[in-house]
């Protein structure tokens, strides 16, 4: 069975991306590996050489020394890794000899996304998306990150996702929750994120169900709607930017999905070529999520032999807060105007100057052995906490490339310093080499601005816990909205469960909650108001939380 599904695979995979060579000379190419090099292995290298007589993308099965399949692995660009106690490979390659072709575009021609905002005044950002946006993890760091960083920035964040929605059910709800909700306003700028629910991943599990044609549909309704949402978009006048959807990892240890890698290794990867391709046509912002995501979480699990959750948590699905961390951080990384560092000090001992970049500063003292300057920086540092060093332990440079408040001195007589920055002596001491180098304090926990980082996060997680309600009111409308034949002013707070089983009976506890009087109850409609004000308090609250504070900088020799 194994066998045919590589045949299969090879065929299904390799054929529609060999449109580049020319028709009349191509063909399947099968071509054995053994073990050239007389190791007893199969090396990367003998797969990589006995393909390269043909041009063509390739596919891979490995086998072991009863000749039973272990694997099979899509290969491009030489990206692929040899299973342990692989004795033997078959090589799948559309093509014949290599012909001359014509190359791909590059993924730099996408539109790079820009910083929400611009030098714009207030505006509005929108989060679209399915449950994964909804939960709120990644979409916190990014509202963090921008508050913190760009403080100055008059941003209002909104989180406008729907749990089990698809692109057909965003375009179906657009105008009532996106243009036509008095509460949250004109969006003026969105980031937009479907795939998993698009791909119906019922049709990849082998049985009855299973239907490549029902997934090759669901793939290409997908880019249909997201063409329909782009036109939406640009008729209210959002600034739209483009994210493929999100990978979907069944190998995470305990995992409860049902469904098999194929939805992610076909389905969501046709979905991102297609979102990075529409994304192109209508000369839109593009970010690629799927293929960072993916990557890394092969590398990590490979590199550092973790089984469980890394960025999906065990339903192979929803990022938790790891995830989301994780998330945020490519979305960050991949726009412009994320910037790697907060702040820059640089002290001059011996001339007795002082330079800074997004900061001001003033020295008022400097000799070899004592510096004091007042520091006002321009932004705050990302919160440090434990998605963030985690990801740090598996080598993903998040500090590095994008969290740097450094502070270099030179002219210091040799000796061990201590810092201090409003009183708060740092975590850590430096030697004048050390100083004279730079040194980054952004992670210091007894860093002034990254304890302010911390509280200030911890007001974006309470701010999210409101707009789960919010969302939630959403929710239980777009399904009350799908029975237009029943008058919901029938119903109150205490109308029974046979009485609300007109409208269906999946969201049975949340029409109790809709219709409910409490105050405490998820989604009660009767207080929408009421709590979309606390969403707002919460704003305001990170907001002011999030603003630089000047404080008196101390480095002397201890």
């Amino acid at each position: 069975m194994k066998r045919i599904l590589c045949f299969m695979l090879a065929i299904l995979f390799v054929m529609p991306l060999s449109t580049a060579l020319a028709e009349t000379n191509t063909k399947l190419q099968i071509i054995t590996v053994n073990d050239s090099n007389g190791n007893g292995v199969i090396e990367q290298s003998e797969v990589v050489n006995a393909a390269s007589s043909y041009e063509g993308v390739t596919l891979v099965s490995f086998y072991d020394e009863s000749n039973r399949l272990i694997t099979c692995s899509y290969i491009y660009n030489d990206k692929f890794s040899v299973p342990n106690g692989t004795k033997l490979a078959k090589v799948y390659v559309w093509g014949t000899a290599k012909v001359e072709v014509k190359e791909e575009p590059k993924d730099d021609q996408t539109v790079k996304p820009e910083v929400f905002g611009g030098d714009n005044g207030q505006i509005t950002v929108g989060f679209f998306g399915a449950s994964t946006t909804q939960m709120g993890h990644y979409t916190k760091i990014i509202e963090h990150y921008y508050h913190t960083r760009y403080p100055n920035k008059d941003i209002v964040f909104v989180n406008k996702a729907i749990p089990g929605n698809s692109l057909g059910s965003f375009i179906n709800r657009f105008e009532w929750d996106i243009t036509g909700d008095e509460l949250s306003g004109k969006i003026d700028e969105a980031i937009i994120t479907f795939g998993f629910n698009d791909s119906s991943p019922i049709y990849y599990v082998e049985g009855e169900k299973y239907s490549r044609e029902k997934q090759d549909q669901n793939i290409a309704l997908y880019a249909q709607n997201l063409e329909k949402v782009i036109n939406l978009c640009k008729e209210a006048n959002i600034k739209l930017t483009i994210m493929s959807p999100q990978l979907f990892d069944p190998h995470v240890e305990n995992c409860t999905s049902q469904y098999p890698d194929s939805v992610n290794t076909y389905g969501l990867s046709k979905m991102t070529k297609h979102a990075q391709e529409i994304a192109k046509k209508y000369n839109l912002p593009y970010i690629d999520i799927w293929t960072p995501l993916t990557e890394t979480t092969t590398k990590i699990r490979e590199e550092y032999g973790v089984k469980g959750p890394i960025v999906v948590s065990t339903d192979g699905i929803h990022p938790g807060e790891q995830g989301g961390f994780y998330m945020a951080y490519v979305i960050l990384k991949a726009q412009e105007g994320g910037s790697s560092f907060v702040a820059k000090v640089n002290v001059d001992v011996a001339n007795s100057a002082i330079s800074a970049q997004n900061a001001s500063v003033k020295l008022t003292k400097a000799d070899k052995t004592r510096v004091e300057y007042e520091y006002l920086p321009n932004a705050l540092p990302l919160a440090y906490n434990g998605n963030y060093k985690q990801f740090e332990e598996w080598g993903i440079p998040v500090t590095e490339e994008m969290n740097l408040e450094t502070i270099k001195v030179t002219g210091l007589e040799d000796g061990q310093y201590q810092i201090s920055i409003g009183g708060n002596v740092l975590s850590n001491t430096y030697t004048s080499s050390q100083l004279a180098e730079g040194v980054n304090i952004s992670i210091d926990t007894k860093n002034p601005a990254q304890m302010q980082a911390l509280q200030s996060y911890m007001n974006t997680i309470s701010k999210a816990s409101y707009e789960s309600k919010y969302r939630g009111i959403a929710t239980t409308e777009q399904a009350i909205k799908s029975h237009p034949e029943v008058d919901v002013s029938q119903f109150n707070e205490n109308s029974t469960e046979d009485e609300l089983k007109v409208l269906g009976t999946a969201y049975i506890s949340m029409y109790k909650s809709y219709f409910s009087n409490s105050p405490t109850e998820y989604g009660a409609k009767k207080y929408e108001v009421e709590n979309w004000n606390k969403i707002r308090e919460r704003e305001q609250k990170i907001k002011d939380m999030s603003k630089p504070v000047q404080r008196t900088v101390v480095i002397e020799k201890q």
